[in-house]
């Protein structure tokens, strides 16, 4: 009789406990992200050696997506060759693109952050663009439509804001700038100067593809800053996550 008593007893727990176990579960599979596909869209991230950590902590966080693709898209800087250039690859793409490896090679917009994201992102092509600031929006724009309709791909933009100012004075360009993503102004940023960034037409014509989509700050800081003493030209720097609305 004992004996029943506490089989039955135990019988008992162990059905309570198995359906705490369930509970559980079924709370967990309800709560948990996993399964739900991250719907980052495009980065922007700077090019300078000084802000290379920002750079990296914002490309680390794509090798979870593990994006087929990465557009990466910069100025050119010497504004020499086509008004948007690639490598012969990323040229065959788009008929507005020209073919110009040296001069990609060449260009510290791309070359500066490739070994950051092939150290993260092994599996991933990547596909350099260069647009020119005399490129037009139009053309610019249509190179991005053809970029973001590519499926599992992800632009990352490679821009440096405010040049040549002093601490304070970057702070206020950079400010208004960030504004300026945050309401989609692209016709604004057409008309910024190197005092805002280096490449207006590049983050314009970006964020005319982007419209409709969360934005979210990662960092925004200066060279003083991140370098912890005054320098006579703080460029400054933004960390800028594009994720599609659900």
């Amino acid at each position: 009789m004992k004996l029943t008593k506490m089989r039955r007893k135990f019988l008992l727990y162990f059905v309570m406990a198995l359906c705490v176990c369930l509970l559980c579960v079924c709370l967990f599979c309800a709560c948990s992200p996993v399964g739900k596909p991250r719907t980052v869209k495009a980065v922007i991230v700077p090019h300078d050696v000084i802000a290379f950590a920002l750079a990296e902590d914002v490309i680390r966080f794509l090798a979870d997506d593990k994006p087929q693709k990465i557009f990466l898209c910069g100025p050119n800087h010497t504004a020499n060759g086509p008004k948007i250039a690639s490598t012969r690859d990323g040229a065959k793409l788009h008929s507005l693109i020209g073919a110009n490896d040296e001069l990609i090679k060449t260009e510290h917009s791309v070359g500066n952050l490739l070994p950051i994201i092939e150290r993260h992102l092994p599996d991933t092509k990547v596909v350099p663009v260069i647009i020119q600031k005399g490129a037009s929006f139009d053309a610019a724009k249509k190179v991005m439509d053809v970029m973001f309709s590519e499926p599992e791909t992800i632009i990352v933009a490679s821009i440096d804001f405010s040049h040549g100012l002093p601490a304070r004075e970057e702070q206020v360009n950079r400010a208004k700038t960030e504004e300026y993503i945050k309401n989609f102004a692209s016709s604004s940023i057409m008309g910024l100067d190197e005092t805002y960034l280096d490449a207006p037409v590049v983050l314009a014509a970006m964020l005319e593809v982007l419209k409709g989509c969360r934005i979210e700050t990662i960092a925004s800081t200066n060279a003083a800053e991140v370098l912890g003493m005054e320098v006579q030209e703080a460029t400054g720097y933004l960390t800028i996550v594009f994720y599609e609305q659900p």
